[in-house]
């Protein structure tokens, strides 16, 4: 197996043959942090955890406010652009949606008992709208290792069900910063064991209709991401041989693609814009790496080179979430997989955000 492709295979074994889950965090636009912590308040990345609840943190990570009281397990959670309400996925399954303050929790959509609903995100809200859309997309899965479907329902309108928008997709779609379009990318046809020809392709919403913007090869966990002028799309690319993953930025005006400064027999994913479009980062694992996530770098677009980040707490970093122009959140630790930072790029600070969470954990339980 090429030595490029073998972090996305392992976190995809991880993720379904082991039954660890992705426990994924979400920051609102005014630094509230959503999380699903377990009965001791540590927060995993990967977890085995059979019951976890959602919890809401004050920006300065001071403060926990519990928002359900099932015996279940929740993931994935994820804020409204508007920051009014949440998505999360109970026992795998079940996607809801919570108000930010614990009211109206509701089910949105449950699928069959061997399916699994990954990366649900609301609709961005378009420029100039007085309030979003009601678009839920999320990545429909049976086993990471193989396709899904992304699908999308309209929160206004739960009961008519969901809409498939992309069959045979690659997990991390895109939404569209005005929120009408999801881009995805489609296997074809698997090249040989992780390594997919495929499509990327960008769907709308109302119509269904897509257009294919590139083809080429695409690795198994293949990250999407758009940027905030709604331009351009970033997303990893592999070679034909496999040897190596690498990101690409893609013009959609005339499908320009760029190649983004690259290694050899390395893994590049996670690429993500920053909110105001102007630098990217991403995460990068080689031959020296041991751990299933990777190194952070950051590149300015315009004339920029990759600068490995100055944060020496953990040496991998994975899932990264920008919070505003300034600040990166994502997973860290000796495999990228046990804790949660958030690192300031103006003054070169981090911030353990796992602690903090433990901390006012704690202080909610009166311990």
């Amino acid at each position: 197996m090429p030595r490029a492709l073998s972090a996305f295979l392992v976190l995809a074994f991880l993720a379904s043959g082991c039954k660890l889950t992705p426990n994924v965090y979400s920051f609102a636009p005014d630094g509230r942090l959503a999380v699903c912590l377990g009965p001791e308040g540590r927060f995993e990345f990967l977890t085995d955890a059979t019951s976890t609840e959602v919890y809401v943190a004050d920006p300065e990570l001071e403060t926990l406010r519990r928002l359900t009281t099932r015996e279940s397990f929740k993931s994935w959670v994820s804020f409204s652009p508007d920051g009014g309400r949440l998505l999360y996925v109970e026992d795998l399954s079940t996607l809801r949606e919570i108000g930010a303050d614990g009211s109206d929790d509701r089910v949105l959509c449950s699928l069959a008992m061997e399916e699994e609903v990954w990366f649900p995100r609301h609709a961005p809200r378009a420029a100039g709208a007085a309030s979003d859309s009601g678009w839920v997309a999320y990545h429909r899965t049976a086993d990471l290792t193989t396709p899904g479907a992304v699908e999308v329902l309209d929160t206004a309108d739960p009961e008519a069900g969901p809409r498939r928008l992309v069959a045979s997709a690659l997990p991390r779609y895109a939404w569209s910063p005005d929120g009408t379009a999801v881009a995805a990318v489609v296997a074809d046809r698997e090249a040989q064991e992780s390594l997919y020809e495929g499509r990327l392709v960008v769907a709308r919403v109302e119509t269904r209709e897509q257009e294919t913007i590139l083809q080429g090869h695409f690795g198994v966990l293949t990250w999407v991401d758009w940027s905030p002028d709604g331009a351009s799309l970033l997303l990893t690319r592999a070679d034909p041989e496999g040897l190596s993953l690498h990101l690409v930025r893609v013009r959609l005006a005339d499908g320009e693609v760029t190649e983004l400064p690259r290694a050899e027999a390395a893994t590049d994913f996670y690429p993500s814009f920053s909110p105001d479009g102007e630098r990217v980062f991403w995460t990068r694992s080689t031959e020296e790496d041991s751990s299933l996530a990777g190194r952070p770098f950051l590149m300015d677009l315009e004339g920029g080179e990759p600068q490995l980040l100055a944060f020496s707490r953990a040496p991998a970093t994975a899932y990264p979430v920008w919070v505003g122009p300034r600040r990166l959140a994502f997973v860290a630790g000796e495999t990228g997989m046990e804790g949660l930072w958030s690192y300031d790029l103006e003054k070169r600070e981090a911030t353990d955000v796992g602690a903090r969470l433990q901390r006012a954990f704690a202080k909610l339980e009166g311990r």
